[in-house]
């Protein structure tokens, strides 16, 4: 400050107040890191063959899930043939769990039969967040032996 700057401080202060001296408050800042908002995960798909002496078949695995423990979430798991509309599972599930994990076993066909078996999986995190992933996975169920 320059020096007539302080000649003037005592007539400011008995104008104003000594409040006019002090510095105003600092202002409140917004904090950096935001909340977490809950989300649904990508959804995991898996399947391997596996047979013994009586035939074989597909294990398939469907894991999905959707952050927020008190939130309401929907999982939606269907596993069909779409050649003969066959359907091996289906579970639509309003919880709050926040995940989901299904195996289902589909059975092979004769490597001369062209039949395509799907998993379509829907997971749904409801009101207010609004989050969701789809997934679907189709494949021949055909015996690789």
């Amino acid at each position: 400050m320059s020096a007539r700057f302080h000649k003037f401080l005592p007539l400011v202060a008995l104008a104003f107040g000594a409040s006019a001296l002090v510095a105003p408050p600092a202002q409140a800042t917004a904090p950096t890191a935001t909340a977490a908002v809950p989300t649904c995960k990508e959804i995991i798909i898996s399947k391997y063959f596996d047979n013994d002496q009586t035939g074989g078949w597909w294990v398939t695995t469907t894991s999905m899930g959707c952050g927020g423990t008190n939130e309401s979430k929907i999982y939606n798991l269907d596993v069909i043939n779409t050649t003969t509309n066959h359907s091996y599972f289906s579970q639509w599930l309003g919880t709050k769990a926040t995940s989901y994990v299904k195996t289902v076993i589909v059975p092979s066909v004769p490597p001369s039969r062209p039949e395509y078996a799907c998993i379509i999986a829907h997971a749904e995190l409801k009101i207010p967040y609004g989050s969701k992933k789809d997934k679907k996975l189709c494949w021949p169920i055909a015996s690789p032996f």
